[in-house]
């Protein structure tokens, strides 16, 4: 009898160790505008709104995008149990995670262009961009991963085009054999050829199209009309390695600020459950 409980609890405990499940998101939190102050959507007044629904969707690990730096310590302040990654002020790319579930094993980030160990533009690129990743290990299941961030540009279609072939060819050369998630603003949609390559690649993989349940009732950039629904849906999560996308959405959150219906960023945060195996 005691050797059948034993024999119980290891496999119990075996069981545990194989599989990890996470919650990883995207979102575009929409960088300070004046603009936006005037039209009632202060980053003041969005800043709890993200933190709150950050908190209540429960991310293990998020990529934020048009965060520059004094937004992503403001967004940490209400941010209990996470801390973030943004290694340069410009990339404005935050990866925020909870720190007690993961440790950090190795860090970094690359700018989307051909010099990209330095300081640059890319292509026909308006602004610069960057890729922060970051090498994860869950403490529990001692599963490791990479999560890598972006935010491509809007402006320069071939900048996008490049962007696509850079990840394809540089991320394998980073993460080995490890699985890993490529979240973002890709500012294309599915059809374009940015992320055309990327589907006919079989490097990576598009999270929607691989999840047992979808929900997806609107797009992911709404202009910061809470009713919009649109056809740009130009963020994303793409994925490699062995896992079980569970659950997939585009979620319209909306907040009420004491005299009409609002939205915390001109685009929807994206919600990813997933298996690691």
């Amino acid at each position: 009898m005691k050797k059948n409980t034993l024999l119980l609890v290891f496999l119990l405990s075996t069981s545990f160790l194989l599989a990890a499940e996470l919650h990883l998101g995207s979102w575009n939190v929409r960088c300070v505008e004046k603009k936006d102050s005037l039209a009632g959507d202060a980053w003041s007044k969005r800043v709890p709104e993200i933190a709150n629904l950050i908190h209540f969707l429960d991310f293990d690990i998020i990529g934020i995008q048009e965060s520059d730096s004094l937004q992503s310590l403001d967004l940490n302040r209400f941010l209990d149990g996470y801390s973030f990654y943004g290694p340069d002020p410009e990339s404005a790319n935050p990866i925020f995670y909870k720190n007690t579930a993961f440790e950090v094993l190795d860090s970094g980030f690359f700018w989307i262009s051909k010099t990209d160990h330095v300081r640059s533009r890319g292509w026909d690129a308006r602004d610069h961009r960057t890729c922060v990743w970051l090498k994860l290990i869950q403490k529990d299941s001692q599963k490791i991963f990479y999560v890598f961030n972006t935010h491509w540009d809007h402006k320069g279609a071939e900048a996008r085009y490049q962007s696509a072939l850079q990840m394809l060819e540089k991320i394998p050369h980073i993460v080995g054999d490890d699985s890993w998630f490529y979240l973002g603003d890709l500012n294309a949609k599915r059809h374009q050829k940015a992320l055309k390559t990327i589907e006919k690649s079989g490097v990576a993989y598009f999270a929607m199209d691989s999840a047992s349940y979808v929900y997806a009732p609107t797009a992911s950039f709404n202009h910061y009309k809470y009713d919009k629904v649109g056809k740009h849906t130009i963020d994303h999560i793409l994925y490699s390695g062995a896992m079980s996308i569970l659950r997939y959405g585009i979620l319209n959150m909306t907040y009420w600020d004491g005299e009409k219906m609002r939205v915390p960023s001109d685009h929807h945060p994206i919600f990813m459950h997933v298996k690691l195996k």
